[in-house]
């Protein structure tokens, strides 16, 4: 596995293999494809501490971009105290209602039982 992460002010890149992710906080861009990581502490209970939005740069499959966002969380942060999110808005959401509820029929997604 090659891994690549350069640091910025604003952003940093992630390059895992073929993978390419800008990770930033703020709002995301809808017309792009992207997941969020919400990073968590525990406080008396699990509290939010932050969001990133992990952005893909070019082509990205939807579970290769959340083995980058594992990456991320367990090797730069040194955490397991988070959870991935692939919003509605994201372009990421059709493949992810797939595999989360069955196949996809004419644009649709069918939920089998």
């Amino acid at each position: 596995m090659v891994q690549e992460v350069i640091y910025s002010e604003q952003e940093t890149v992630i390059r895992v293999d073929d993978v390419a992710l800008r990770v930033y906080v703020g709002k995301a861009d809808a017309d792009q494809p992207f997941l969020l990581g919400h990073l968590y502490q525990v406080r008396g209970g699990f509290v939010q501490v932050k969001t990133y939005v992990f952005e893909a740069m070019g082509k990205a499959d939807l579970e290769a971009m959340k083995k980058v966002v594992d990456f991320f969380f367990a090797s730069l942060l040194d955490t397991e105290w988070y959870i991935k999110e692939v919003p509605r808005d994201s372009l990421l959401f059709a493949q992810e209602a797939v595999r989360l509820y069955g196949e996809e029929h004419d644009g649709a997604v069918c939920v089998i039982r």
